[in-house]
């Protein structure tokens, strides 16, 4: 049973706007159900196509959450920070980066890495760049290094019993690689938590680019906004062995300071 002081957290990601729609839709639904519980939004990317359909999905989002009297948005981006801080001025607007970096410095690199380079990419509708086109570039890596491909995509059935172990084996993966080459939040996070070396490719949106601009005065992680520029970034990626990365826990103080305060 929900009590009046109890705090709803709500999922952190990549699915704040228009794109995942349902995501969104489900949001909208527990914002205007739950007034008289704090709602908290855990760290996301703000995204609204710039068409009619997007304007008009903002709108709906924009109204509905200043409806709210006490809702915390947090977003995992500077880009995103801002988009929503000029949306949603009626509501808390914090900006921290995306909740799994809290674990950064908890995983070791591999002194012996078993491969030169593990390449997630992704194929659909936020790649910038699909199979065809990479492929001249992959051919061209592949003459040079040895390539291991991952996909994320379990084998098995994820239950409580083995969740652990296939995240426990991802990890293994990224942190025996010598450089990770991905289009994908997700392999770039995997390539920070374990200091690997990480070639960043441009996507459709600010997703990716902006998350990059955290790092983008740590030797070892480079942005590709072309796949021309692939080629140069991982040969300057592969002679960096460790990546050191920023603290960010005054970060996540900072937003359990805010969610942990008085109500409004």
């Amino acid at each position: 049973m929900l009590g009046p002081d109890d705090i709803i957290f709500l999922q952190g990601g990549g699915n704040h706007g228009n794109m995942y729609s349902f995501h969104e839709m489900y949001r909208r639904e527990i914002i205007q159900t739950f007034k008289s519980n704090r709602i908290v939004l855990f760290p996301q990317t703000y995204y609204f196509s710039d068409d009619p359909e997007g304007k008009k999905q903002a709108e709906i989002s924009r109204n509905i959450y200043s409806s709210h009297p006490d809702l915390i948005l947090a977003f995992r981006d500077r880009m995103s920070y801002s988009l929503a801080k000029n949306a949603y001025t009626d509501n808390t607007v914090v900006f921290c980066p995306d909740m799994v970096l809290y674990l950064t410095g908890r995983f070791e690199k591999k002194n012996n890495p078993e491969s030169d380079i593990v390449v997630l990419f992704r194929a659909g509708k936020e790649a910038k760049y699909q199979p065809n086109e990479k492929k001249p570039v992959i051919q061209k890596l592949s003459e040079k290094y040895t390539l291991t491909f991952n996909n994320h995509t379990a084998k098995v059935k994820v239950t409580k019993d083995n969740r652990y172990s296939l995240v426990k084996s991802q990890v293994e993966l990224y942190a025996g690689s010598d450089v990770v080459l991905t289009d994908k939040l997700h392999g770039a996070i995997f390539a920070i938590l374990t200091g690997t070396p990480c070639v960043m490719l441009s996507t459709f949106n600010h997703k990716l680019k902006e998350f990059y601009k955290i790092f983008e005065n740590t030797d070892g992680y480079y942005f590709a906004d072309t796949l021309d520029e692939v080629p140069d970034l991982v040969d300057k990626a592969y002679k960096t062995k460790h990546c050191v990365n920023p603290d960010f826990l005054s970060f996540y103080k900072n937003f359990s300071d805010i969610i942990k305060r008085e109500g409004k």
